[in-house]
């Protein structure tokens, strides 16, 4: 289909997909892929509460969680819920850049404190 639609950008597409794919951790993770709230209900706390249940999952599971975004905006979000910043990338000619980050999962201990 990707084919019979951009027939000139195919390869330059299938380039960007692979680049992007090699941007994942190496090690077992979650890919949290098009996580967004409506810009109308951005700041209302709705994009935590969104999160809240896979964090606390991943964190049981002991699991890394590792997400894309092209918005510069959103790092400061991302970084209060624990990611980190990784890797500026641009694999799509012509495209924004694209930043990967990470959240490495939070350890708890018996007494229910974090470590």
């Amino acid at each position: 289909m990707v084919r019979m639609l951009f027939p000139r950008r195919v390869r330059g597409l299938y380039h960007g997909f692979a680049e992007t794919a090699s941007l994942h951790p190496m090690e077992p993770h979650w890919y949290l892929g098009f996580v967004g709230i409506e810009p109308h209900y951005q700041g209302h706390g709705l994009g935590e509460k969104l999160l809240a249940p896979v964090l606390k999952t991943a964190d049981a599971e002991n699991t890394l969680c590792y997400l894309e975004t092209p918005f510069p905006a959103t790092h400061k979000f991302y970084e209060r819920l624990g990611f980190a910043l990784e890797i500026e990338a641009k694999p799509f000619r012509g495209a924004p850049t694209l930043w990967t980050m990470v959240r490495r999962p939070e350890v708890v201990t018996t007494t229910g404190f974090q470590e």
